[in-house]
């Protein structure tokens, strides 16, 4: 993580932002203003679009910087040292001194974050249940929280590095072997084999017209495989 921008400090925990949010939050602003929102409130300014865009994007990192926060609190409160959180181009990541001693605790770790993100995303949605049929701009942003922290729950329990369903992985084959570093093996060929999976979808994806989607679900494939080939270089397996 380089070219890092300080934003600040939560609980004591530095923030940092990636510079290449400054790729990411003006493309999904723009796709939010010109299509995602159009296609279900009718009726707006290009302004009002535009402003509703740049304000859910926003929305989004803040969500992501939450689930962050769980997994550093967590992550403190049983004893390890969390340095930073870093919002980037693909979400947020939490910076811990050390890998955790015990399955137990890399699964609590692990779990919170998407447990975070569902709370919200119901809580969001019982409140659009309510204003489902409003056509005004704090509508279409309890919506569309509602949706992007249920799309962060099941993104992020995917059994692949570095989201957290490969860590809750491991944690569960090291609760079952005793071994970390078997644990580790099992769980990093996995997240390779759901990586090129992903590439895969992104490439049938692309040749069927859907390129933006697919150019951006074989770029997460990418860091998936990449991530952990990264971690079975580092572990000594």
């Amino acid at each position: 993580m380089n070219l890092l921008l300080p934003f600040g400090r939560a609980f004591g925990i530095p923030i940092h932002l990636h510079y290449s949010l400054s790729l990411i939050v003006p493309f999904l602003a723009w796709r939010l203003a010109t299509d995602f929102l159009p296609t279900r409130y009718e009726g707006w300014t290009q302004t009002t679009y535009w402003l509703t865009g740049f304000i859910a994007v926003g929305a989004l990192f803040i969500s992501i910087l939450i689930h962050e926060l769980a997994h550093s609190l967590v992550a403190r409160q049983r004893g390890y040292t969390v340095n930073e959180i870093t919002l980037f181009i693909l979400g947020g990541v939490s910076s811990i001194t050390s890998e955790t001693s015990r399955a137990k605790d890399e699964f609590i770790i692990s779990v919170v974050g998407p447990l975070i993100s569902l709370g919200a995303g119901l809580v969001f949605g019982a409140f659009y249940s309510v204003t489902y049929q409003t056509n005004d701009p704090m509508a279409a942003l309890i919506f569309y929280l509602a949706l992007i922290n249920i799309v962060l729950t099941v993104f992020n329990t995917l059994p692949a590095f570095p989201l957290d369903g490969g860590r809750v992985l491991r944690s569960a084959i090291w609760a079952l072997t005793g071994s970390f570093v078997r644990a580790t093996n099992i769980s990093t060929r996995i997240s390779q084999v759901i990586g090129t999976v992903l590439v895969l979808i992104g490439v049938l994806e692309v040749s069927q017209g859907f390129i933006l989607q697919g150019v951006w679900t074989g770029v997460i494939g990418v860091f998936v495989y990449i991530s952990a080939t990264r971690i079975r270089r580092e572990e000594p397996i």
